[in-house]
């Protein structure tokens, strides 16, 4: 309600396969919304790279969930393409 939010991906699996690393990462900050795009302003990261600049999604709802999507990154000679979908499991 006052315009604050906070992101938080891990990978979730109980057990990772021997040699590799749990993925983590984490931001937060003041953010708007104008009903297509999330913008966060971060102030406070996991990756200090992040600090002071914007993490920018696309936003869309697809009936009861809330699917969001980062800019394509680089990947090797390709690009990757992410996308993050929310459903409410609660009404609490």
């Amino acid at each position: 309600a006052d315009g604050r939010m906070q992101a938080v991906v891990c990978d979730g699996r109980k057990e990772l396969p021997p040699g590799v690393a749990r993925d983590y990462s984490s931001y937060c900050g003041n953010y708007t919304f104008d009903g297509t795009r999330l913008m966060t302003r971060v102030d406070a990261a996991s990756d200090p790279s992040r600090l002071g600049g914007d993490q920018v999604r696309g936003v869309r709802f697809e009936g009861e969930l809330v699917v969001l999507t980062p800019p394509p990154r680089p990947s090797g000679a390709h690009q990757e393409y992410r996308e993050l979908t929310w459903q409410k499991i609660s009404e609490e």
